[in-house]
């Protein structure tokens, strides 16, 4: 189908995120752990995915992927509602605590970025419904060697005001997902 006909109404919500970044904030080596335990002690289901230097993330229910860096802080809703109520009742007291805990004077920046998702069945499909926009036009024949038709393309625009930005960004991908079964003697 091409994108000319696709509206957004076509689109489902697929993630919500919330980030905020922030002057390089070195106290997060110091002060993970008790950021994490005091999250812990509001959101027992807490699950811990990665503890590095450099960030620390945890997920929440399945549902909620919560970061936090030397520079930023991300709160993600993987299954979001039309409302992102749920969202902010995660995202506004583990931000304070950050806050508090790091001693983060100001924010860089503060965004919420919604991302879309139209699926298809063929990633051919999607490449097709893509390249039908027309933002793009190849020259005919092969292109640095190769003899065959883009597979995937993205195509990104950017506003910026002087207090506001906002970014579009369309792009033909195909979702791979990787699962690790238990043993079968654990089932």
């Amino acid at each position: 189908m091409p994108l000319s006909h696709i509206t957004l109404q076509d689109f489902k919500v697929d993630r919500l995120a919330f980030e905020v970044r922030y002057d390089p904030a070195y106290l997060h080596w110091d002060r993970a752990g008790g950021i994490w335990t005091q999250a812990l002690g509001r959101w027992p289901k807490l699950k811990n995915v990665k503890g590095e230097p450099g960030i620390t993330t945890f997920i929440l229910e399945n549902r909620y992927t919560l970061s936090i860096s030397i520079d930023r802080t991300t709160v993600v809703d993987s299954r979001p509602h039309r409302v992102p109520q749920d969202l902010v009742q995660i995202a506004d007291p583990f931000l304070e605590l950050v806050t508090k805990k790091l001693e983060i004077n100001s924010y860089a920046r503060v965004g919420v970025r919604p991302i879309y998702v139209k699926a298809y069945d063929k990633s051919s499909e999607s490449a097709e419904a893509f390249f039908s926009m027309n933002v793009v036009r190849f020259p005919t024949g092969p292109h640095f060697g190769i003899d065959a038709e883009p597979h995937s393309g993205e195509y990104v625009v950017r506003w910026e005001g002087k207090s506001l930005g906002a970014t579009l960004r369309v792009k033909s991908e195909q979702r791979k997902y990787e699962l690790d079964p238990p043993p079968r003697d654990s089932i």
